[in-house]
């Protein structure tokens, strides 16, 4: 897996914000500084490993959501709608219409009147 400090970053934010969590909230229970998290939010720094799964404990994820391990089938069905949400709403473009076609398949009927979700 080769993840980038922004994808993870914007993976902290999304459960952050989908959880309603604050930033300095968040910081305080994965036991890092406000700064820092910000920092990691936007790219610019690493987390440690042990910070990574501090991270997802206080966000109630599992480290396999925050890394990305598409492999993990279980990891969808920890998270709550509002940050199934915010996941897709994440997705680039080509993603979601990806999401939208598997949702044709897997409902065997036409769905081009339901708007992506942006």
């Amino acid at each position: 897996m080769n993840l980038s400090l922004s994808e993870f970053g914007h993976r902290v934010k999304t459960y952050r914000t989908a959880k309603k969590i604050s930033r300095a909230a968040l910081a305080e229970a994965a036991g890092c500084s406000k700064r820092h998290l910000e920092n990691i939010e936007s790219g610019r720094a690493n987390a440690t490993v042990s910070l990574v799964y501090s991270l997802a404990v206080a966000l109630g994820v599992t480290t396999s959501m925050l890394l990305g391990d598409v492999n993990n089938e279980h990891s969808f069905q920890k998270m709550t709608d509002e940050e199934l949400v915010a996941y897709f709403r994440s997705a680039s473009a080509a993603d979601k219409a990806k999401f939208k076609a598997i949702a044709q398949i897997m409902f065997a009927q036409e769905l081009d009147d339901i708007p992506l979700i942006t």
